[in-house]
Protein backbone atom coordinates (compact mmCIF):
# COMPACT_ATOMS: atom_id res chain seq x y z
CA UNK A 1 0.00 0.00 0.00
CA UNK A 2 2.91 2.37 0.64
CA UNK A 3 4.07 1.90 -2.92
CA UNK A 4 0.56 2.70 -4.14
CA UNK A 5 0.36 5.74 -1.84
CA UNK A 6 3.61 7.16 -3.25
CA UNK A 7 2.49 6.18 -6.78
CA UNK A 8 5.85 4.48 -7.29
CA UNK A 9 5.28 1.80 -9.95
CA UNK A 10 1.84 1.18 -8.52
CA UNK A 11 0.44 -0.11 -11.79
CA UNK A 12 2.73 -3.16 -11.57
CA UNK A 13 0.98 -4.14 -8.34
CA UNK A 14 -2.58 -3.10 -9.19
CA UNK A 15 -3.00 -4.48 -12.74
CA UNK A 16 -2.67 -8.20 -11.88
CA UNK A 17 -5.13 -7.81 -8.99
CA UNK A 18 -7.64 -5.91 -11.14
CA UNK A 19 -7.43 -8.62 -13.87
CA UNK A 20 -8.53 -11.23 -11.33
CA UNK A 21 -11.08 -9.09 -9.48
CA UNK A 22 -12.24 -6.07 -11.48
CA UNK A 23 -14.23 -4.57 -8.61
CA UNK A 24 -11.00 -3.84 -6.72
CA UNK A 25 -10.64 -0.86 -9.03
CA UNK A 26 -13.09 0.96 -6.75
CA UNK A 27 -10.94 0.14 -3.70
CA UNK A 28 -7.70 1.25 -5.36
CA UNK A 29 -9.24 4.40 -6.84
CA UNK A 30 -10.61 5.43 -3.43
CA UNK A 31 -7.36 4.50 -1.70
CA UNK A 32 -5.23 6.47 -4.15
CA UNK A 33 -7.59 9.45 -3.97
CA UNK A 34 -7.70 9.55 -0.19
CA UNK A 35 -4.02 8.72 0.32
CA UNK A 36 -2.84 11.26 -2.25
CA UNK A 37 -5.00 14.01 -0.73
CA UNK A 38 -3.82 13.07 2.77
CA UNK A 39 -0.17 13.24 1.74
CA UNK A 40 -0.69 16.56 -0.03
CA UNK A 41 -2.44 17.93 3.07
CA UNK A 42 0.44 16.79 5.27
CA UNK A 43 3.00 18.44 3.02
CA UNK A 44 0.95 21.63 2.91
CA UNK A 45 0.55 21.60 6.70
CA UNK A 46 4.29 21.22 7.18
CA UNK A 47 5.01 24.10 4.81
CA UNK A 48 2.45 26.36 6.50
CA UNK A 49 3.70 25.46 9.98
CA UNK A 50 7.30 26.14 9.01
CA UNK A 51 6.38 29.45 7.39
CA UNK A 52 4.37 30.53 10.42
CA UNK A 53 7.19 29.62 12.78
CA UNK A 54 9.72 31.49 10.65
CA UNK A 55 7.46 34.56 10.53
CA UNK A 56 7.12 34.52 14.31
CA UNK A 57 10.89 34.23 14.72
CA UNK A 58 11.40 37.12 12.30
CA UNK A 59 8.87 39.23 14.19
CA UNK A 60 10.54 38.43 17.52
CA UNK A 61 13.96 39.24 16.09
CA UNK A 62 12.70 42.56 14.70
CA UNK A 63 11.13 43.44 18.06
CA UNK A 64 14.34 42.59 19.88
CA UNK A 65 16.36 44.69 17.43
CA UNK A 66 14.01 47.65 17.91
CA UNK A 67 14.30 47.34 21.68
CA UNK A 68 18.10 47.25 21.43
CA UNK A 69 18.07 50.29 19.16
CA UNK A 70 15.79 52.14 21.61
CA UNK A 71 18.13 51.31 24.52
CA UNK A 72 21.12 52.44 22.49
CA UNK A 73 19.42 55.71 21.57
CA UNK A 74 18.41 56.33 25.19
CA UNK A 75 21.99 55.71 26.32
CA UNK A 76 23.33 58.11 23.67
CA UNK A 77 20.84 60.82 24.62
CA UNK A 78 21.60 60.30 28.31
CA UNK A 79 25.33 60.61 27.63
CA UNK A 80 24.74 63.74 25.57
CA UNK A 81 22.62 65.28 28.32
CA UNK A 82 25.21 64.47 30.96
CA UNK A 83 27.92 66.07 28.83
CA UNK A 84 25.74 69.15 28.35
CA UNK A 85 25.15 69.55 32.12
CA UNK A 86 28.45 71.31 32.83
CA UNK A 87 27.72 72.39 36.41
CA UNK A 88 26.49 68.94 37.50
CA UNK A 89 23.17 70.25 38.79
CA UNK A 90 21.11 67.70 36.91
CA UNK A 91 19.39 70.49 34.98
CA UNK A 92 20.34 71.78 31.60
CA UNK A 93 19.90 75.50 31.63
CA UNK A 94 21.53 78.51 30.11
CA UNK A 95 24.03 78.71 32.95
CA UNK A 96 25.67 75.51 31.66
CA UNK A 97 26.61 77.24 28.43
CA UNK A 98 27.14 80.99 28.42
CA UNK A 99 26.26 81.09 24.72
CA UNK A 100 22.72 79.82 25.38
CA UNK A 101 19.96 82.25 26.34
CA UNK A 102 18.72 82.09 29.92
CA UNK A 103 15.37 80.46 30.68
CA UNK A 104 13.76 83.83 31.46
CA UNK A 105 15.02 85.27 28.14
CA UNK A 106 13.45 82.35 26.24
CA UNK A 107 10.14 82.83 28.03
CA UNK A 108 10.19 86.58 27.33
CA UNK A 109 10.94 85.99 23.65
CA UNK A 110 8.11 83.47 23.46
CA UNK A 111 5.61 85.96 24.85
CA UNK A 112 6.75 88.78 22.61
CA UNK A 113 6.45 86.68 19.47
CA UNK A 114 2.82 85.72 20.21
Amino acid sequence: LFQITTLDSWAVIVRPIMRERWYFIIYFALFIGVAAIAVMNLVTAIIVETSTETAMQDRDAAKKWQEEQAKKTIMEVNTLLQETDLDGSGDIQGRDDPGLPKQRECQDEGRSSV
